[in-house]
């Protein structure tokens, strides 16, 4: 159970920029983790049928600090190289455009906890940068958004928890706002190793300009290998299931976390 628990804090930033949020569960005092992935996605962006097939390389890293036993302290950012196919109307790929992307900082406070269940609210502030900031936008391109969030988190029996995540977006500069919804299930059941089931979530909340609105909708699967007492390693695959003016997207991700 403890192990599992501990799972909770790994959602985060393992497939930026999804809104993977870290759980309801938060870190003891001058506890922390620290979480290294690597990722491959395969993009086809929305708007550019001619241009299919982009592949972005990415290689984040998610640390989270116990200031206190009741407020984590969290940050992530990533370091993002995207890659141009070639098309019909291209002889030769453009040149790799690189950036720094997916930066936020922040913080989630203990609501509640008690028996099985866990309510933390969280608040990350987004910091612009050279890499990928905000969806369906070129690498760069604005940024500085504050993402609030509840987590509701419960374990059931001796090895599975579940776990909601749900809240707002605000976005500046005129763009549209996002409500996020995050389900997480987890389980060891598979030879004792843990497995996780997640699924992320947007809808772009802009009833004056319907036409720039846009939905999706991923799912991602992961496998945590535990290579020491506070070391694991995370092999994960995701997958766009539905989506509106969005990117279609399937992306593989190999992580190791150390907690301290």
């Amino acid at each position: 159970m403890v192990r599992l628990t501990c799972l909770f804090a790994l959602i985060a930033g393992l497939a930026l920029p999804a809104s993977a949020e870290a759980g309801a569960w938060t870190k003891r005092k001058y506890e922390g983790l620290v979480i290294a992935g690597l990722g491959m996605h395969w993009l086809d962006p929305y708007a550019q049928p001619a241009n299919r097939g982009h592949l972005k390389i990415e290689a984040s890293l998610y640390v989270e600090f116990g200031l206190t036993d009741r407020i984590t302290l969290v940050g992530r950012g990533a370091f993002q190289q995207l890659h141009q196919r070639i098309t019909a109307f291209k002889k030769k790929p453009a040149p790799p455009v690189s950036g720094i992307g997916g930066i936020e900082l922040g913080a989630r406070v203990q609501l509640l906890q008690r028996g099985r269940w866990a309510v933390a609210g969280q608040v990350m502030a987004g910091i612009p940068g050279s890499g990928e900031n905000w969806i369906n936008q070129a690498f760069g391109a604005r940024g500085g958004d504050v993402d609030t969030r509840l987590l509701v988190g419960r374990s059931i029996g001796e090895g599975a928890f579940v776990e909601l995540s749900a809240g707002m977006r605000h976005r500046g500069d005129n763009a549209s706002d996002e409500i996020r919804v995050d389900l997480t299930a987890g389980s060891d059941f598979l030879f004792g190793t843990p497995v996780m089931a997640q699924t992320y979530s947007v809808w772009a909340v802009d009833s004056d300009r319907p036409h720039v609105s846009y939905t999706g909708h991923r799912f991602q699967a992961s496998l945590l290998l535990p290579t020491s007492g506070k070391s694991m390693v995370q092999i994960s695959a995701l997958t766009t299931v539905n989506q509106q003016r969005m990117s279609e997207e399937f992306a593989v991700t190999a992580s190791i976390w150390r907690s301290f």
